[in-house]
C-alpha cells in the first residue's frame, strides 16, 4: 500500500539510503566525539531526504522501505557498540541497540505464517527521539549526554515492550 514497483530498485531514494548506509562504515574510523557527531548528523538527516524523495518522486518500494529500517537498525547497534566501547557504564545500551533484530529473530521463531509489523504512529517519534539521543550524546559534554541517551533507551524498551506485548 502505498509502494510502487516501477523501478526494483528504487531510484534516488535507495541510492541515497545505500549512502547513508556506506556512510556508517566510517564510524569505527573516528575518534573524536565532534566528527561522529558530524558524521550522526549527517546519517540522520539523509534518513529524512530519503523518505521525502521517495514520497516527492513516486518512488517508494518495498525493497526500499526494508532497506530503510535495516540502516537505520545498524546505525542504532553501530553506534550502541561505539558508545559502549567509550563508556562501560553504559555497556547495557548494547542490548537496546540490538533490539529491532532481537525482535526480528523472536517474531520469525515464533510465527508460522509471515508476520506482519503494524506501524505505530508514536513509533517514529521515539525512533526520532533515539536517533537524536545518539547525535546529541557526541555534541554534548558526557555528564548530559549520557542522560539524554539513556532517555532514548528508555523510550525504545518501553516501544519494544508494547509490540512483544501485542505480538
Amino acid at each position: 500500500e502505498g509502494y510502487t514497483e516501477n523501478k526494483i530498485w528504487g531510484g534516488i531514494p535507495n541510492l541515497v539510503t545505500t549512502i547513508r548506509l556506506l556512510l556508517l562504515f566510517l564510524s569505527p574510523f573516528l575518534k573524536d566525539n565532534f566528527s561522529l557527531a558530524i558524521l550522526a548528523t549527517i546519517v540522520i538527516s539523509l534518513d529524512g531526504i530519503d523518505g521525502f524523495l521517495a514520497r516527492k518522486l513516486n518512488q517508494a518500494t518495498l525493497f526500499g522501505g526494508q532497506l530503510d529500517m535495516e540502516t537505520d537498525a545498524f546505525f542504532c547497534l553501530l553506534f550502541s557498540v561505539i558508545i559502549s566501547k567509550n563508556h562501560l557504564e553504559l555497556i547495557w545500551i548494547l542490548i537496546v541497540g540490538s533490539l529491532r533484530y532481537i525482535y526480528k529473530i523472536i517474531t520469525a521463531i515464533f510465527t508460522l505464517t509471515a508476520f506482519k509489523e503494524k506501524k505505530k504512529v508514536y513509533a517514529r517519534y521515539i525512533a526520532g527521539c533515539y536517533f537524536i539521543s545518539f547525535v546529541l550524546f557526541f555534541y554534548m559534554d558526557y555528564s548530559i549526554g549520557k542522560y539524554l541517551i539513556i532517555i532514548g533507551n528508555i523510550l525504545v524498551i518501553t516501544s519494544f515492550t508494547v509490540s512483544f506485548y501485542e505480538f
